[in-house]
């Protein structure tokens, strides 16, 4: 099985332009005809766009959930919704470029379907020489109420396109034509921006309503034309005992592969497709019965397609849920409430396919939503831990806190401050889980610190009211070393201690994100320590590297 190499090379950083993403993806073989959609263009269906929908909070702009099939660096998305974002794109450089509110959820376009992935509204512009193929299976599976398809104006002769709209019931209207020769990567092709309405037209009186979703669902179309042709008439009884010895047969074959898989992501794409074929298997049997016999079993073709739907979902979400469970590495540096939202998201889009390619994609988006987090976190839980007695002013900040209330009252500007070594967090939820949540967000933000925290229990395992708990991380020469210490209280209150030097790091941190620190000699003033030392803290936090993950393609 071809597997993409996630770590052979590090991508290009973000932003870049387009000449330079151009030149990087021709190098890595990832050239797969990126014309990157004009500006044009995307004002174009960003117009029609806010016929359907259009936010409330930002005038102007549409506002739905939508899917660019062939994302590139994911500027479609970002200029058509303030909405969910998501992408089928194969390049991992393109990939690398897209915002980090982007979710990746398919590769190969061909490696997978459609109709499974629910959004409002899909978008593509599919390479130019395999333009048709690629519009026809969008048309064909997309599981939304409209699409835009950027296509040349030859597709007006395409028979199979033609008969893929009426097969939808859909409406085929063009919107625009353009061309790319003043793209930022220029072409000589004139293309039509065609809609396509799939919510179905119907009378309503004396005028023209439209009906929730696709009129034809894509499923039934799958069902119908790729799953049902397969199941040739078996008039031989014995279809069942031999269904049963191939799922023997491949039980022990699967088992094996298990032990002898080179990675993770391979090894459980491999178990995935296996599962896949003796699923669709055993529904092409029951279809291949003779016709006497399902008459006699009362078996209806509209109970195997739900069957065999609900199946389907089921498996992709068993295969995600174990790829998700095996993202510690990424996850344990995430906060309790961005890790929450993060999962969330994840799990919410099992039903995508499971692949190597796709696995890849979602570890890389992973990956980056738990960068773009790092930093801002970490102002986040110093900001919880202030409290009026627990701060000490920067020597610069000649103002005082007299603030009534401080505790209790919403966040108050006092100024350039840090946090003392030792404090009492006041109603913070003693040995409540948001207690328990808030002293494991000090190990997980002294995690994206660089300190080696493995091994350390939960909070929640520590639970004698009142006791001092200690929590470690490992120095550089294998010892281990006190982090902070934490009791907690039935009172709802938290007692503190944190290691002078993580203190001194976290405080800088903060400063610096905060723009109180500018500078290494500000840090050398308002923090008491020498040049050399100040330069060393002054360093922004590493984000997680592709190194950091050999797990992912290493065997459990």
């Amino acid at each position: 099985m071809e597997t993409l190499d996630l770590f052979s090379a590090q991508p290009p950083a973000p932003n870049c332009s387009v000449a330079t993403i151009v030149k990087n993806l021709k190098s890595a073989g990832q050239d797969f005809e990126w014309y990157p959609t004009t500006d044009e263009i995307l004002q174009c269906i960003k117009t029609d766009l806010l016929d359907y929908s259009e936010s409330n909070d930002h005038p102007g702009m549409p506002k739905c959930s939508l899917l660019d099939v062939g994302a590139g660096d994911g500027r479609c998305l970002s200029a058509l919704t303030i909405g969910p974002k998501f992408a089928i794109e194969m390049s991992e450089i393109l990939i690398e470029q897209m915002p980090a509110n982007v979710f990746v959820i398919g590769t190969n376009f061909y490696a997978q379907t459609l109709v499974d992935k629910r959004v409002d509204v899909i978008v593509t512009n599919p390479p130019y020489l395999d333009y048709e193929n690629w519009s026809l299976k969008t048309v064909s599976e997309a599981n939304a109420s409209l699409l835009y398809l950027v296509i040349p104006k030859r597709w007006e002769n395409s028979s199979c396109i033609k008969n893929a709209i009426e097969a939808r019931r859909g409406v085929a209207t063009v919107i625009g034509e353009f061309s790319f020769a003043e793209a930022d990567r220029p072409a000589r092709a004139l293309v039509h921006v065609v809609r396509i309405d799939l919510r179905g037209k119907y009378k309503h009186g004396s005028s023209l309503g439209y009906s929730d979703g696709p009129t034809e669902e894509p499923f039934d179309i799958w069902f119908e034309n790729e799953f049902l042709p397969h199941a040739k008439p078996d008039t031989s009884a014995a279809w069942l005992d031999r269904q049963e010895q191939a799922a023997e047969a491949e039980k022990i074959r699967a088992s094996q592969s298990v032990v002898q898989a080179k990675g993770l992501m391979v090894m459980l794409s491999e178990l995935y497709e296996r599962e896949m074929k003796l699923l669709t298997d055993k529904y092409l049997a029951i279809l291949s019965l003779p016709e006497d016999i399902v008459a006699e079993l009362k078996i209806e073709r509209y109970d195997v397609k739900k069957a065999l739907r609900l199946k389907i979902e089921g498996l992709k979400a068993k295969y995600w849920k174990e790829l998700f469970d095996r993202l510690d590495t990424i996850t344990t540096r995430i906060t309790s409430r961005h890790r929450t939202k993060l999962l969330d998201k994840l799990n919410s889009h099992t039903a995508v396919d499971f692949s190597v390619a796709n696995a890849t994609a979602i570890v890389l988006w992973v990956l980056k939503q738990a960068n773009e987090y790092r930093e801002p976190q970490l102002v986040e839980l110093v900001e919880t831990m202030t409290e009026k007695g627990n701060v000490q002013l920067y020597k610069t900040n000649q103002r005082t806190i007299m603030v009534d209330g401080w505790r209790h009252s919403k966040r108050i500007d006092i100024g350039p401050y840090r946090l003392d070594y030792q404090f009492i967090l006041h109603d913070a939820g003693g040995l409540s889980s948001y207690g328990n949540q808030l002293i494991d967000d000090i190990v997980t933000v002294a995690a994206t610190m660089g300190y080696d925290t493995y091994g350390n229990n939960k909070a929640s395992e520590n639970k004698t009211a009142g006791k001092c708990y200690q929590y470690f991380f490992m120095d550089e020469t294998g010892n281990k070393q006190v982090l902070f210490e934490a009791k907690q209280f039935q009172n709802g209150n938290i007692h503190i201690k944190l290691n002078n030097r993580f203190l001194l790091k976290l405080n800088t941190a903060f400063g610096r994100l905060k723009g109180w620190l500018r500078s290494k000699d500000d840090v050398v003033q308002e923090m008491d320590v020498s040049p050399a030392e100040a330069a060393e803290l002054f360093q922004p936090i590493e984000a997680i590297a592709y190194s950091n993950l050999p797990m992912l393609m290493l065997a459990a």
